[in-house]
């Protein structure tokens, strides 16, 4: 085998290790629950959101707010945040009114500076409230089948009256549940893909062109 044949094997095999651990380290987002559309409370400034548990480690990457009104855009601009069960905010951003906001499956999402880390087994809380005016974009269900992702677990809805700021929601819903925040999330990346990272760096540093001999 010649040296060209040699070093072409070992550039193939340091971009492949490249091209695994990428498709490995950066899964597509998914949404952590779906909901079907109901008309829209629209009658006072809650900060309104629902309970739940993580069932498996991940990441948020992107908070969101449902749209009342499909692809009509938000009405007014809306701060969306997750807490602990404690009480404990771990982030929160602004979903922009209008259309400014990434539109997936009828909730607009905007992405986080830096992700918020979820661990399996522990409880949460998500919530939404209008910057100003009423919450025109929540909506209030009873009894309806809500669609759970893999990684998250729907407990209950949560609120909080008369505010047009985001706070930890306290009040228990009862029998209904509110809808106006929603998440995206990926996995949590597992030790191979950090592995075949390690691999692609090295098998790349130690790849020298040979020396002309003198």
């Amino acid at each position: 085998m010649t040296t060209t044949t040699v070093r072409s094997f070992a550039w193939l095999f340091c971009m492949a290790l490249f091209i695994l651990a990428a498709a490995g380290a950066a899964p597509a987002a998914t949404s952590a629950i779906s909901t079907p559309l109901n008309p829209p409370i629209g009658e006072e400034p809650w900060c309104v959101g629902w309970r739940f548990q993580a069932l498996q480690d991940v990441n948020v990457v992107s908070l969101g707010a449902l749209d009342p009104i499909p692809a009509g855009g938000l009405p007014s601009s809306m701060d969306v945040g997750i807490w602990t069960d404690s009480g404990t905010l771990l982030g929160s951003l602004t979903v922009s009114a209008g259309t400014a906001g990434t539109l997936i499956d009828g909730y607009f999402y905007a992405d986080l500076t830096t992700p918020i880390s979820l661990t399996s087994g522990d409880f949460y809380r998500i919530a939404d409230s209008p910057t100003s005016g009423n919450n025109d974009n929540d909506y209030m269900f009873s009894g309806v089948s809500i669609t759970d992702s893999a990684a998250v677990g729907y407990d209950q809805g949560y609120l909080v009256e008369n505010t047009n700021s985001l706070v930890f929601p306290t009040v228990a819903g009862s029998s209904d549940d509110f809808f106006g925040p929603n998440f995206q999330y990926v996995p949590v990346p597992e030790p191979t893909s950090f592995t075949l990272v390690a691999l692609g760096v090295a098998a790349c540093a130690g790849y020298r062109s040979p020396r002309r001999k003198n």
